[in-house]
């Protein structure tokens, strides 16, 4: 499902929450699920956006060799979309399993985030009796955001997204 929030404190920000339940199939008892270093809720910008943006997280890296395979709570990535400077941000919710994502990121030939669960480097089990689901925050916002402002968006989306479960 995806959510809009509206809330006073973030008017700088278009937030969105996007819940997945994943559960097993009718006659399973577990699912092993395993992939690529990119196997997430990922985020592909429009052209424009390629080779020329920042990538920064919520400890403090910036670039593709601080941001990728990294244990953050949020990544975002500011650059150009045609003449305008965004800011879009990709959040984990802490309740999510293995919290922090493992973040894949790359700028080149184009720029990609994705929050992952690790799977290349540690199977996941999803068992029968209880599905397991999955919150990410995605904002996407006007200018170039400092790392406290981002930070902001994200109390604000984890404070939101427990609301609505």
């Amino acid at each position: 499902t995806i959510e809009l929030i509206r809330d006073p404190r973030t008017p700088q920000a278009t937030l969105l929450v996007w819940t997945s339940k994943l559960a097993v199939p009718a006659g399973q008892d577990r699912v092993e699920l395993w992939g690529r270093p990119y196997f997430g809720l990922g985020l592909r910008f429009v052209e424009s956006m390629d080779n020329n943006g920042k990538l920064f997280n919520s400890l403090g890296e910036t670039g593709v060799e601080g941001t990728n395979n990294r244990r953050a709570q949020w990544c975002a990535y500011t650059a150009k979309a045609g003449d305008q400077t965004v800011t879009v941000v990709v959040m984990d919710h802490p309740e999510n399993p293995r919290t922090p994502a493992t973040w894949f990121t790359m700028d080149k030939p184009f720029a990609y985030v994705s929050a992952t669960l690790n799977l290349a480097n540690e199977k996941f089990i999803v068992n029968a009796e209880k599905p397991t689901v999955l919150r990410y925050g995605v904002a996407v916002c006007d200018g170039a955001l400092e790392s406290s402002t981002v930070q902001e968006l994200y109390s604000v989306f984890c404070e939101c997204a427990r609301q609505s479960e």
